[in-house]
């Protein structure tokens, strides 16, 4: 309890905006997040603004418009695995426009201003001194994700991993028979076998994971699919989770659900919405946090949240965490012996 008060059990700041800090807690070590996202919608742009949020020491400022030092807390290294996309080729522009704020098409097209071509080369330079490990491998297993977590921790110290994103492939499959002494895969036994590795993973390392995943073709179809039902593969993947969520695009039933919350309180067309189906130890579940975001460089505003029947509810958006350093100091030569860092919000 005493260590609870003097350090409230909350973590880093989430990508997803404001108000997931609030449904979450943030990005706390020890947790596992499982989010199925909606093709197009930025899976590995929100896993890299994550890293960026997490990692980098600078960042660009929004509301003044300007590189100000991260307000999102105490940065951490940061490890980043992927399966499909090239890491320099592909890869390094994301993290440019996710510090820069200038937008990636107008990064890879050279369509750029003379001060966005200044804001883009002071995000290279920050992202050379930003600890994001970048790792690529379409063919992964358990043992290759505990290998390479193991790695980074002793070398670098890690304290969060971004995997984007899990699929059931032919090597995840072999592990699991092997391990099993031959029994025949289920793939949802395989996916529950992942789920069960990554939390224990968390754990013994004391790492915060966010694992994204493909959307199942049932839940494209319909809106009211919006839970475990919605993971591509199997829903027993969610199982180890403690945070789960569904990331897609607004339908039109949805958006018209909506309408009189939008005409009432004047908002903005939402064109994302994180459908929070499992919390575990959270107050909040079963909400809909109705977002606007820019998949060009992922800034994100959440808007507003709904219970699961489209009924507007209370959610707060948590303050910013920064980091407040305090100095004990050596009373005869005034030399400063220890330097103290606690959390506070602004």
């Amino acid at each position: 309890f005493e260590r609870l008060q003097d350090a409230p059990d909350m973590g880093w700041r989430h990508a997803g905006g404001q108000m997931m800090d609030t449904i979450s807690r943030g990005c706390r070590r020890g947790m596992l997040t499982i989010e199925s996202r909606e093709s197009g919608c930025g899976k590995t742009r929100q896993g890299i603004q994550q890293c960026c949020m997490l990692s980098c020491d600078t960042l660009w400022d929004y509301n003044s418009e300007s590189f100000k030092p991260n307000p999102f807390g105490d940065i951490v290294p940061t490890l980043y695995i992927g399966t499909e996309m090239k890491l320099y080729e592909e890869i390094e522009p994301i993290i440019w426009s996710c510090i820069s704020g200038v937008e990636e098409d107008k990064i890879r097209s050279h369509k750029l201003t003379t001060e966005e071509i200044e804001r883009v080369k002071t995000a290279i330079e920050i992202s050379k001194r930003s600890e994001i490990y970048l790792e690529n491998e379409p063919d992964y297993t358990c043992a290759f994700i505990e290998y390479k977590v193991e790695e980074y921790k002793v070398k670098y110290n890690i304290g969060a991993l971004i995997f984007d994103y899990i699929e059931l492939i032919p090597p995840l499959t072999a592990e699991y028979v092997q391990l099993s002494n031959g029994v025949a895969a289920r793939e949802d036994m395989v996916l529950l076998h992942l789920s069960t590795r990554l939390k224990n993973l968390a754990n013994r390392h004391d790492i915060y994971i966010h694992a994204f995943t493909q959307i199942a073709n049932d839940a494209r179809k319909d809106e009211t699919i919006r839970d475990s039902g919605a993971i591509k593969g199997s829903k027993s993947l969610q199982a180890r989770a403690d945070l789960g969520v569904v990331t897609m695009r607004p339908t039109h039933k949805e958006l018209t659900a909506l309408k009189p919350i939008l005409d009432q309180y004047g908002y903005p067309t939402p064109n994302l919405c994180f459908n929070v189906y499992k919390n575990r130890g959270g107050v909040y579940v079963m909400v809909k946090v109705w977002s606007v975001v820019n998949l060009g460089n992922m800034h994100i505003e959440n808007l507003f949240a709904t219970n699961w029947y489209y009924q507007r509810m209370k959610v707060g958006k948590l303050n910013t965490i920064k980091m407040l350093n305090e100095f004990i100091y050596d009373e005869e030569t005034g030399e400063v012996i220890e330097k103290v860092s606690k959390q506070f919000k602004e």
